[in-house]
């Protein structure tokens, strides 16, 4: 499939609770260790570390964020 690879880089050194918001849908779900659904498999995010959490009706997926923080967009 088609893809795109996106890297932030930081100049200042992050706080450790710091965390990048990759994706936020009504339901996102994991496939494999890497890569998560969103929304019934409109596409998919591959970003390693990342989390899913729940806020109000939606869900987020996110990844703490370092020195940089690396996902990729698939569909």
């Amino acid at each position: 499939g088609k893809y795109l690879s996106r890297t932030l880089s930081l100049k200042t050194p992050a706080s450790a609770s710091l965390q990048y918001r990759v994706a936020i849908g009504k339901n996102i779900t994991k496939l494999s260790d890497d890569v998560y659904a969103i929304d019934g498999k409109s596409y998919y995010i591959k970003a390693a570390d990342a989390s899913i959490e729940k806020i109000g009706d939606n869900t987020v997926l996110l990844v703490p964020v370092k020195d940089k923080v690396q996902y990729s967009v698939m569909w």
